[in-house]
């Protein structure tokens, strides 16, 4: 009952993040089309309208970065390895999963690391490069949350504090993948422009 009741509380908290990311991919598509603005460019009720393959696809990008943790925890091999190995390959990885899972739009080939890395090998030396972008990006927001997290962690122990963390914290994460987003789209769009 309890990993029951423990699963129904990670539902609000996966259709946060499976929306996030519908955006994210979103954003992908518009900046790989050169819509930048415009009315539309930040709609996000589509999504809204088909949150079932919104979470699907968000969740399908959750399982793709972190598939290894996730069979390491089922085959009690977590305990041996070192969470560092897991974490680069989330972090490596992640732009990958948001690639194909804006190409194909479709769970199975979002989840198989075969299509991440053939996402790579097509994007040849622009991949690099996003990984660069990239990785200043996450050195900045994780510098941003390590001090509003370091802040609140100062104050006594208050469950609303910890709450308000959430709104917080929030808007650099969004702000952070909105940008991975759109760089993502912009380097797919180089990419048809050299080919």
């Amino acid at each position: 009952a309890g990993l029951l009741l423990g699963g129904i509380g990670l539902l609000p908290a996966l259709t946060g993040v499976s929306l996030m990311l519908g955006c994210v991919i979103q954003f992908i598509g518009r900046a790989e089309a050169g819509a930048h603005d415009g009315p539309d460019a930040h709609d996000v009720v589509p999504l809204l309208s088909d949150l079932m393959d919104t979470m699907v696809m968000g969740a399908a990008v959750v399982l793709a970065s972190g598939w290894p943790y996730f069979i390491a925890l089922a085959t009690g091999l977590a305990d041996h390895l070192s969470p560092w190995l897991f974490l680069c390959w989330s972090v490596v990885y992640y732009p990958s999963a948001l690639i194909v899972a804006y190409r194909t739009g479709r769970f199975w080939p979002t989840v198989n690391p075969l299509s991440g890395f053939v996402a790579v090998w097509e994007l040849r030396s622009l991949y690099p490069k996003l990984l660069i972008f990239y990785f200043v990006g996450v050195a900045l927001v994780g510098l941003c949350l390590r001090f509003i997290v370091l802040s609140v962690l100062d104050a006594d122990f208050s469950p609303l504090a910890y709450l308000l963390l959430g709104l917080v914290i929030g808007p650099p994460i969004w702000y952070a993948n909105t940008a991975l987003g759109c760089l993502i789209g912009r380097m797919l769009f180089k990419a048809e422009a050299i080919s």
